[in-house]
């Protein structure tokens, strides 16, 4: 998760979206030079609704499922006028909690409960190196949760 190419990003994202409950279908691929986003849209959204989304560019109606990657250069040295090579890590994902939980056990904490992650507030995880936090929280628009990174 710290270190990967555009398609193991592409990949780690279809592992995330392969469970989840809906059916959802990628609406957009965003890539500016800080995130590469991947916003994805239930596959059984209104047609009017989704109308609305393409004329005014704003995402009235339609509740979007994001993962993100943050965009970073390996082995960069900018004194040394070393480029590095391009790479993504894992930033943030933001689905239904009972959507996003599976993602929480499986990829960040073995151990997690449902109890323990809503009522004991045991909701962060070490990354594999142990110098990566990862935090899974409510986002405030129920029933989103999302897991991101916490440096």
């Amino acid at each position: 998760m710290r270190s990967m190419s555009k398609p193991e990003a592409a990949a780690f994202t279809d592992s995330i979206i392969v469970d989840v409950r809906e059916k959802l279908m990628l609406w957009d691929v965003q890539e500016n030079s800080r995130l590469l986003t991947y916003e994805f849209i239930e596959a059984s959204t209104d047609t009017v609704a989704l109308n609305k989304v393409i004329k005014s560019g704003h995402h009235i109606d339609v509740e979007f499922y994001e993962i993100d990657f943050e965009v970073f250069y390996e082995g960069q040295d900018k004194t040394l006028e070393i480029a590095g090579e391009k790479k993504y890590r894992f930033h943030q994902a933001r689905l239904k909690f009972l959507d996003m939980f599976p993602v929480w056990k499986k990829q960040f904490d073995n151990d997690a409960t449902i109890v323990g992650v809503r009522e004991e507030n045991k909701n962060d995880a070490k990354g594999n190196n142990g110098y990566w936090l990862y935090k899974f929280e409510a986002t405030g628009k129920e029933p989103f949760w999302q897991v991101r990174i916490f440096y």
